[in-house]
């Protein structure tokens, strides 16, 4: 590793960690009241690849204003070579939150939202909402009767931090490789990061979290083909 690949890291790693600390005070500011410690944490961990990302962006862009990007790129050294650092450096503060997701901090049940409710289920003329007991029979009369247990099916946590480690590995490699069509193509794999985390809440296996951060991968190799 060069001082420069050294100075570059100390940059994106401090830059990962100010705007992890940032989205903290934030996240604290704007939840809910009767959000815990572990919800919080598991929050900030679901933004963490988002985090990674920027702070490779950042680092890159005083790089470049510095003038040492362009004197690397003169020599024959390529983007995501000389980025290569700061790429590995920015995803600590990620990884780390990701392993405690593994060890069990973070309330997973923070990043899948479940609708709310007992939907009504035709039985026999009436119709009944399990989760709550609550029977409505033809003549429209209302009984209350035993609620099934609620189901503690959800994603294994395991699975779950791997693709947080995952996205976030993947997020700063993109940053530190693409150089154009960033800014749209970073908003659609978050929207499709928001898609994936509803999925998920509503069945879908844990690696559909994935699927947003493979198409950085397929838009880093078409720019890749395209130099």
């Amino acid at each position: 590793m060069t001082p420069h690949d050294r100075a570059l890291a100390t940059r994106a790693l401090a830059l990962s960690a100010l705007l992890a600390a940032i989205a903290l005070v934030v996240i604290l500011a704007t939840d809910e009241p009767s959000s815990t410690p572990h919800d919080r944490l598991a929050r900030l961990a679901a933004i963490a690849p988002a985090l990674a990302g920027l702070a490779v962006t950042l680092a890159a862009a005083r790089g470049a204003r510095r003038g040492e990007l362009l004197a690397l790129a003169a020599s024959g050294v390529s983007q995501a070579r000389a980025l290569a650092a700061a790429a590995i450096a920015a995803t600590l503060p990620g990884l780390a939150l990701a392993a405690a997701i593994a060890a069990g901090a973070g309330r997973l049940d923070a990043l899948f939202p479940r609708l709310d409710g007992a939907p009504l289920h035709a039985d026999a003329g009436r119709f009944v909402a399990p989760a709550s007991g609550v029977v409505l029979d033809a003549g429209l009369a209302v009984t209350f009767g035993a609620a099934e247990p609620a189901s503690s099916t959800g994603p294994a946590r395991a699975l779950v931090a791997l693709a947080l480690a995952l996205a976030t590995a993947i997020v700063a490699a993109w940053a530190a490789t693409v150089r154009t069509q960033r800014l749209a193509v970073a908003a659609a794999a978050a929207l499709f990061a928001v898609v994936a985390f509803h999925l998920v809440a509503q069945g879908a296996h844990a690696s559909v979290l994935c699927a947003p951060h493979a198409a950085l991968v397929l838009h880093a190799l078409a720019q890749r083909r395209r130099a």
